[in-house]
């Protein structure tokens, strides 16, 4: 069988395999940032608006400026009856794996050869972050996808494509898209000028580069805080990320050393562009997006160590620190903890169920940072600052709201076990506002 077939083969293997793993995947929704997005789609099919200018559930109308690309998939689909939106995000959950991998082995394929892109693939497919955030219903998964198809039409020198495809990357998440463009355009200045039309590119994707440049420079943050946000990240986040990124990322740097000559300059520039998200407010973001060019960066190094004679090959050693970086891309990625149980547990539910049932009307609830569940399933306003808020809504353990709450309801604890030393437990209560 030759190597092409094999390696679509391993791809829908593994991809069958992660859902027998982690079947999480396919009984619930994972992570608080799928029922954003899902309440985001929710609420522009109620409004029949294609572009929701503030979040609508929250008391003090807080900006909207998400791209808008993967709500209106979301949209598209439930109007048209396929899937209901709950069921739609689960079929999502299921082949952006598979396709990540697809368009991830199809590029590589193009820049070196089909050997290295199965190998390559085995490495990227054992890597757990970038496991984790395509096998979420985001617009982050989708992007994990379109992100190869940029490179690869670039490379094949189609302008009007290679424009389709940053348009998509620009309506459907905000700022990693301008990395993409920045190394691009930067090969092209060195390496492809007179041979690529960038006019073309840039021309296409321009709606999406224009969308994203007024959502953040003149409707939600001034010029000034958007430079403000690179290096202000948080050092656990920054520690995580290294930590779960670190022996993909130093074998990198070290067949980027021994082997530069022979590595693509869009492949280096990519490798060390994703620098940028590591250094940025989205640190925990760094592990997935270094995982792709680190992957084929590894996977030439290990083709060239293998054919060496007469001397120490490295293959072996690369190999097991790549076994190790299995267990720790998993314990140490920030996001990890999307897969320690199911995103609505048999305990959070009765409680929505209750709030739903004994709460008649609109309630404004404070909720700290988040509440997208608590919202998409209740259909209750929420207030992400302790200055008002006629209950409050806690699943966080030993919590004991301020002077002013008198708790209602404790609905019971949920506690969940992975990968055996990791525990996660929740505590739900409800608190009522002592109006003296």
């Amino acid at each position: 069988m030759e190597i092409g077939k094999i390696a679509y083969l391993y791809i829908i293997l593994v991809s069958l395999l992660s859902i027998i793993i982690f079947p999480i995947i396919s009984t619930s929704l994972l992570d608080h940032d799928v029922f954003f997005h899902l309440l985001v789609s929710k609420e522009m099919i109620k409004e029949k608006t294609p572009f929701l200018l503030h979040e609508p559930w929250t008391t003090t109308l807080e900006t909207l400026s998400y791209p808008p690309l993967f709500h209106w998939v979301l949209v598209l689909f439930s109007l048209f009856g396929f899937l209901p939106m709950e069921n739609l995000a689960l079929f999502f959950q299921i082949i952006f794996y598979p396709l990540a991998l697809l368009t991830f082995y199809q590029l590589t394929s193009y820049m070196e050869d089909r050997k290295t892109g199965f190998i390559a693939v085995i490495i990227l497919s054992l890597y757990f972050p970038f496991f984790a955030r395509t096998h979420l219903a985001i617009p982050e998964a989708l992007q994990h996808i379109f992100i190869p198809l940029v490179f690869l039409s670039y490379l094949k020198g189609r302008e009007k494509l290679c424009g389709l495809f940053s348009l998509f990357l620009f309506l459907n998440h905000n700022l990693d898209a301008f990395l993409i463009l920045l190394i691009i355009g930067i090969h092209w200045l060195f390496y492809k000028r007179g041979k690529f039309a960038m006019l073309n590119t840039l021309l296409i994707s321009s709606p999406g580069i224009i969308l994203q440049l007024y959502s953040h420079f003149s409707f939600t943050d001034p010029i000034e805080n958007i430079f403000s946000k690179l290096g202000n990240t948080s050092s656990i986040d920054l520690s995580l990320a290294l930590l779960s990124s670190g022996i993909l990322f130093l074998i990198g740097v070290w067949a980027l050393l021994k082997y530069r000559k022979g590595i693509n300059p869009l492949l280096i520039l990519w490798f060390l562009g994703t620098l940028i998200i590591l250094f940025s407010y989205r640190a925990a973001r760094f592990p997935a997006y270094l995982g792709p060019p680190a992957s084929i960066i590894i996977a030439m190094a290990l083709l060239k160590e293998f054919k060496t004679e007469g001397r120490f090959s490295l293959a072996f050693p690369i190999v097991g620190l790549i076994a190790i970086s299995i267990y720790t891309s998993a314990i140490f990625f920030p996001f990890c903890y999307d897969f320690y149980g199911p995103g609505i547990n048999e305990v959070e539910e009765s409680s929505y169920q209750w709030i739903k049932s004994n709460l008649t009307g609109r309630s404004i609830f404070f909720v700290g940072s988040h509440g997208y569940k608590l919202v998409y399933f209740t259909d209750q306003k929420v207030i992400r600052d302790g200055g008002g808020g006629e209950y409050l809504f806690s699943n966080l353990p030993h919590y004991s709201p301020d002077e002013g709450w008198r708790l209602i309801r404790d609905f019971g604890e949920y506690r969940t076990r992975r990968w055996g030393i990791y525990q996660v437990w929740e505590d739900y209560k409800l608190y009522v506002r002592v109006i003296e």
